[in-house]
């Protein structure tokens, strides 16, 4: 998961007096509190949620298909 190494990074930044991450997508941001509240992210990282435009989240939500169709082993004859 890309955000856990985001989360390392932010850990060993000195100047910060408040760690947070940014998410466009509340599923994601539910699955990070749910991490959290196990134990598995550091208790000083602050999630938020910034809602986007209906329009863009649509056309991330095509290109996420796209790209996951991208990825999927392709079935042989």
């Amino acid at each position: 998961m890309k955000l856990r190494s985001d989360m390392l990074f932010l850990l060993m930044a000195e100047l910060p007096t408040r760690r947070f991450i940014v998410l466009t997508e509340k599923c994601m941001l539910e699955n990070c509190e749910k991490e959290k509240s196990g134990g598995r992210v550091p208790q000083e990282i602050q999630f938020l949620l910034a809602e986007i435009p209906a329009e863009l989240s649509s056309r991330l939500a095509a290109a996420r298909n796209l790209a996951s169709k991208e990825v999927q082993p392709r079935q042989r004859d």
